[in-house]
């Protein structure tokens, strides 16, 4: 990312550019996260309230923007499974998505008094049907703090895509 509003997608070996996305004109990239299901690139700027979703694969942008509010999105981090993405911004709410549906799954509202600047997910597991995961979040007035934010039951869609029985409690692979 760059101040330009622009990602460049490199080469490994040469690094010769194989595409340049540009998320808006001018606008700066500030956070980016990658995600395995499928295998795409998520991207924020402080001046926009959209998450720009982009396709590893095709190269190509993979749906519209997703609406983080009403706010900037400040931050953006994935959980070490690459189940979840949590946002976070000057709205002070902590939102989290399904990369595989690309759909925001539950807000946690008002987490912090000045926004959220910065999280890190620390652990997440599926339990009795439900996202269960445990993030740390720093907000623009230096104050720092732990979650364990639970979702609503998932939905049976969901379920069947992350191959989730009807029975026995799952926890999310490494």
């Amino acid at each position: 990312g760059c101040h330009g509003g622009e990602i460049v997608v490199l080469r490994d070996r040469d690094l010769t550019p194989l595409c340049r996305w540009t998320v808006a004109s001018n606008v700066p990239v500030h956070n980016l996260v990658v995600c395995k299901e499928p295998l795409s690139l998520w991207s924020t700027s402080s001046t926009s309230d959209r998450v720009h979703v982009w396709d590893l694969v095709s190269l190509a942008q993979l749906r519209e923007p997703l609406d983080c509010g009403d706010s900037q999105a400040l931050c953006i981090v994935g959980s070490r499974d690459h189940r979840l993405v949590l946002t976070g911004g000057f709205d002070m709410d902590l939102r989290w998505w399904d990369p595989l549906l690309q759909r925001q799954l539950a807000v946690e509202a008002r987490v912090h008094n000045d926004g959220v600047r910065c999280a890190a997910v620390t652990g997440a597991e599926i339990v009795d049907h439900r996202y269960v995961v445990h993030a740390w979040t720093g907000s623009r007035d230096g104050s720092v703090a732990f979650w364990t934010l639970r979702s609503r039951e998932l939905d049976p869609a969901l379920q069947a895509c992350r191959g989730m029985s009807r029975g026995a409690p799952h926890t999310a692979r490494p």
